[in-house]
């Protein structure tokens, strides 16, 4: 659980910093956004929970992108590798991923917006939620043991 916290507090500084540099960000980064958004929905509406995790993960991937570092993009990668191990354990894919596309929806409805600040509230609730509902799982997981 350790290991989970340290994730996600590295999500909230990465994920954070490219949101503020979004007003730089090439235009190209912003159709990626809206086409991972409307590619999660569609998932979503045909239960194909794994595609909708894994869209949702581009997403992530495609906001890091804002910040137009490389650098960036290669280091989240690894914390996306290790998010996935940690989300292999979720119980019911279906339940935990399909609260999350309505939220993507609204981080990127408020970046394109130009509402930097609302997107980044957005997204770091997101992150706090995402967080304490996997811990909630994991501790579960633990009890069953």
């Amino acid at each position: 659980m350790a290991e989970v916290h340290d994730i996600y507090e590295v999500r909230r500084m990465v994920e954070a910093a490219a949101i503020d540099r979004a007003s730089t960000a090439p235009e190209h980064v912003f159709e990626e956004l809206s086409s991972i958004v409307t590619e999660t929905e569609e998932r979503g509406a045909a239960s194909d929970w794994s595609g909708v995790g894994t869209a949702g993960v581009r997403f992530h991937q495609a906001i890091i992108k804002l910040a137009q570092s490389p650098l960036m993009n290669e280091y989240f990668a690894n914390i996306v590798a290790q998010l996935r191990l940690v989300l292999a354990f979720m119980p019911d894919e279906g339940e935990f991923q399909k609260i999350w596309t309505p939220r993507d929806r609204e981080i990127y409805e408020s970046l394109v917006g130009g509402r930097r600040d609302q997107a980044r509230r957005e997204l770091m609730s997101y992150l706090d939620d995402s967080e304490a509902l996997i811990i909630e799982n994991l501790r579960a997981l633990d009890r069953r043991r």
